[in-house]
Parts: structure tokens; sequence; C-alpha cells
């Protein structure tokens, strides 16, 4: 009797630790989290080899490889680019305005002519856009700017009553391509837009005229400076008035946003507009801006020619030179020691000025206007 209820205790100690077990199993089992199903991105595949920590994604941006650098706006592209400069004549009188194609232009020029009339000469690389205009009429000292781009050159005639400020005097011609819309032979080069009045409505495509003119090289080969940390100095210059009309009084007005690095330009109060055409066709106006400001100095007079009176200005030698860049003015110099010299602009110090990567606008003043700021 004693040897059964010693088995029986025993079988029923065996049966209460194998209950124990099974239950602590059944705990641990319920408490492994269920599977959860992965997207394609998350599923990690087995590897037999280790991953290199160079294979795995970084967070840095990724600086974009450029195998060409503009010259004119020192912009990188992808693709080699080539150097190919068009300079148009575009009109600035009020009947011309809204002009086509401003904000297409890599460098500016702006020139008093008659009056207080300023023109415009546009040098046109990085972009060759299909209708720029009002196309207008040269003067004799435009003609030293092409000289010293060696560019392709397109004017609807220029002034020729005296033979000392004609446009076509043969000591000119260095001009290699000149596209002149007064004579005949370049009438496909040009069209009028009969919804506006003569003579503000000629237009022209340069797209076109690299077309006709493939082959064609220019021989310049000094180009101005270009960074992203660019010339600069300690004092602001948010507003900057140039009195191209009156040097009692600015007419044209550039105002500079911090956020876009960018000055806009006014005249007489109001925004400056120029019609921009798109890669489908359409055309709409936009505010006319530029990355870089240079104020150049230049001797200025004027003659009696007949019954016009016309500037005289002298492109060559050295004065005095301002520079607004990324909101900062830099005084300094430029200098053009020969018709077959190029102008170089400096700083205070002698150094040579460094723009900011993007547009050029050159307003060019007699010596004795003042260009003030704010």
């Amino acid at each position: 009797m004693k040897k059964r209820t010693a088995f029986l205790s025993l079988f029923i100690s065996v049966i209460m630790i194998l209950s124990i077990g099974c239950s602590k199993t059944s705990k641990e089992s319920s408490a492994i989290p269920e599977p959860s199903v992965k997207s394609s991105s998350e599923v990690v595949l087995p590897s037999s080899e280790p991953i290199e920590s160079s294979a795995l994604p970084s967070s840095e941006p990724v600086e974009p490889i450029y195998t060409s650098v503009s010259p004119t706006t020192g912009i990188g592209y992808e693709k080699e680019q080539e150097f190919y400069p068009i300079m148009v004549t575009i009109e600035n009188a009020s009947g011309a305005r809204p002009q086509t194609g401003l904000n297409k232009a890599d460098i500016i020029y702006e020139f008093p002519v008659e009056s207080t009339i300023t023109r415009f000469l546009c040098i046109f690389n990085d972009n060759r856009p299909k209708e720029v205009g009002p196309v207008r009429s040269a003067r004799y000292y435009f003609l030293y700017t092409q000289k010293e781009w060696d560019c392709i050159y397109e004017h609807f005639g220029g002034a020729r009553e005296d033979e000392s400020i004609s446009v076509y005097n043969s000591k000119y011609n260095w001009i290699r391509v000149r596209i002149d819309g007064l004579k005949g032979k370049y009438n496909p080069f040009y069209w009028r837009d009969h919804s506006r009045k003569a003579p503000h409505n000629v237009y022209s495509d340069l797209t076109f005229v690299k077309e006709q003119y493939p082959d064609f090289k220019s021989k310049r080969t000094y180009f101005w400076k270009h960074s992203d940390t660019p010339s600069t100095s300690d004092i602001d210059a948010k507003s900057i008035h140039i009195p191209f009309a009156s040097q009692k009084k600015h007419n044209v007005e550039f105002l500079f946003d911090s956020k876009t690095g960018l000055y806009t330009r006014y005249e007489n109060g109001e925004l400056f507009k120029s019609i921009e055409m798109n890669d489908n066709g359409k055309k709409a106006p936009e505010p006319v801006v530029t990355n870089n400001i240079i104020i150049q100095y230049v001797p200025m007079d004027t003659t009696h020619t007949g019954k016009y009176f016309r500037r005289v200005i002298n492109m060559m030698g050295s004065g005095k030179a301002e520079y607004f860049i990324n909101g900062k003015y830099i005084t300094g110099k430029w200098e053009r020691k020969t018709e077959n010299d190029v102008t170089k602009y400096y700083d205070d110090k002698g150094q040579e000025i460094v723009l900011a990567v993007g547009t050029t606008w050159v307003a060019i003043q007699p010596t004795w206007y003042k260009v003030t700021f704010e």
C-alpha cells in the first residue's frame, strides 16, 4: 500500500512539472510579434558579402558635373557649349516698350544716345531666342563694343550724316558679320510686327542667325571672372539710382532682392518688363533682372551734324567704375588701352573684379554724372 501511494505521488509530481513547462512555452510564444508585410523597398535580401559603407546612400547633395562653363555668365552646363556671341541693338524709347528677349541676354550695355533716350547693346551667347527686339539703329561708339567681343552684329541702319560719326566709315571694317536691316540682302533676318507702330516694330530670330552662319568663330579669348563667391565689400547697396536722362534727377533704378540675388530694373518709377518666350512658343511679360551692375564713367560730348545733335563717346583709356554685386557696393576703375584690347574692370586695390554667376548690366555714364544708392 505504501509502494502504491509513493508511486501515485511521483506520478502526480511529474504531471505537474510537465504542465508548468507547457504553460511557460505557450506564454513565450504568444509574446513574439506577428511578422508584417514589407514593401519592396524595405525587403533586404541576404548576401554572403559584407556591405561596403560607400555603397550606402548618402544624405549629402551630389554636385553636378559640368563639362562647360559659359564665358559670358559663368553658368555651368552639363553639355559642351560653344562661344557664339551675337550682339543686337535694341531700342529703349517709350514706344519700344515692353521689349522682347532682354532677360535672355547675358550682358546688356546701356548707352545714352540722343536727348534722354538710351539704347541697349545686348550680347547673347548662352541663349539664342527666337524673337528679340525692337531692333534699331547703331551709333559709332557701339562698334567699339562689337570689336572687343568680335561678335556677329545685328542693327537696323545707323547714324551716317557726318563721316566722323558714321557707322559706315571704312575704319569699322573690322566687323566680320554685320546684319544691317537697311540692306535688302538681310531682309530674311527681320520682320515687322504690324500690331506695333513703326519704327518700334522690327524683330529678329537669333536661331536663324546661327543657321545662316554656322561656322562663325569669335576671336575673343579674354573673359570676365565669375564665381559663387564674387568680389564684395562691407557697404550695402539695396537701391541704386542711375541718372541716364539728367544729372539732376535719376530715371533708372535697380532694387536688390536678397532672396534671389537679383537686381530688378525700374524706369521712371515703373517696373521695367520684357516679353519672353518659353520653349512652347508662349510669350509673357517678365520683370527685367540682372545679377551684376557695372557703372562705367566715360568722357562724353555732343556734336551737331546737320539737323541732329549726336553723342560723342570715348570708349578707350581708363576711368572710374562702380560695381553692385550681391547687394554690395565696390569702387574701382575700368581700363582699355587700345581698340584692339578688351575692357577690364578692377577694384580700388587693383584686383580684377569677380562677378556673381549670372547676367551683367553695364551702364555707360558721363564722368560728371553721379550714381547714388541706399
